[in-house]
């Protein structure tokens, strides 16, 4: 499927690429990831509220804000609940991110 205003990858990454890489990275920067992509996802599902349906220009497009705001929900709630416990667990094993030295 492909849509004309948005991108089909993430920097010409196929998705299992990208997942390999993501999940390759920091869980400190996966988690703050996380974090910044629900508020995105609102500000997604709040064009689509006013945008009109492409089926029908009379009404807008409730069906897909109301699924995007559940996507940021669930993002805020059991992903990050998940992330913040895999941070904690790894906390005592990272060395301190020192950029002066």
């Amino acid at each position: 499927m492909t849509c004309e205003k948005h991108p089909n990858d993430f920097d010409g990454y196929p998705p299992k690429k990208f997942v390999k890489k993501f999940v390759n990275t920091n869980y400190s920067y996966q988690k703050e990831v996380f974090e910044l992509m629900g508020p995105e996802y609102n500000l997604e599902s709040d064009g689509d509220r006013e945008r009109p349906s492409l089926k029908n220009p009379n009404k807008n497009r409730m069906q897909l804000a109301s699924e995007l705001e559940k996507l940021a929900e669930a993002i805020k709630g059991p992903v990050l609940k998940h992330m913040r416990k895999i941070c904690e667990i790894c906390k005592p094993y990272m060395k301190a991110n020192n950029s002066s030295q």
